[in-house]
């Protein structure tokens, strides 16, 4: 949706962790498809809402990384969630390039739905 005060284009990305099910809605702006401003906005969407990474459960403590660090999540990697698992962590298709970025958000999802994003946090 464009702003037509600033002309700013707002676009809706669904994004969620790495073996969850469920997609949270993020909007994001021009100025945010980058990697570091896409990593930013999914860092607070997730912190805003209290989100707890899959792998905190499971855990012990002294091996989480919350315990020697500030308690903020951390993002490892972004990719389609359409992506096979090779690709995802070692391949071509994470998110690791502004490029890429635009791209994928621009290009739209499957069958023009909103693009469809998975997160690991670290």
């Amino acid at each position: 949706a464009k702003d037509a005060g600033t002309g700013e284009v707002t676009r809706l990305v669904e994004v969620r962790e790495r073996g969850r099910y469920y997609f949270k809605p993020l909007l994001l702006r021009d100025n945010e498809l980058t990697v570091k401003g896409l990593h930013a906005a999914i860092a607070r969407l997730f912190e805003g809402m209290g989100h707890k990474p899959v792998w905190t459960g499971v855990t012990p403590r002294y091996l989480r990384r919350d315990y020697y660090n500030d308690g903020h999540l951390h993002i490892h990697r972004v990719y389609p969630h359409d992506s096979h698992q090779r690709d995802a962590m070692y391949g071509p298709a994470g998110l690791t390039t502004d490029e890429k970025v635009r791209r994928q958000v621009d290009t739209g999802g499957y069958m023009g739905r909103c693009p469809q994003l998975e997160v690991i946090f670290v």
